[in-house]
């Protein structure tokens, strides 16, 4: 009987770890990012974007560097309320 009680809470742990990890995975960020990269130490020559928006969805462009520059803005509550709305 043990056995068997130890068995179930083993695999009620190892589930809620999974559904842990699967909600997670499927959370919309906080913050948008805008990354723009640079040449040189200068910042004065784009050579490349990165940006990921509220709804999760990434874009790039250009090469990547060493060099560059975010900018972060907090997405709205309402996207974490209703993820549907920050899809479109």
């Amino acid at each position: 009987m043990k056995k068997l009680v130890s068995a179930l809470a083993l695999g009620v742990a190892v589930s809620m770890v999974g559904l842990t990890i699967a909600t997670d995975a499927m959370a919309l960020p906080d913050y948008s990012i805008e990354r723009s990269y640079y040449s040189d130490a200068t910042y004065s020559t784009v050579t490349g974007e990165w940006s990921r928006e509220c709804s999760g969805f990434t874009h790039s462009w250009g090469a990547v560097t060493p060099y560059y520059i975010d900018i972060q803005d907090p997405c709205p509550l309402s996207c974490k309320l209703h993820p549907e709305k920050c899809l479109e």
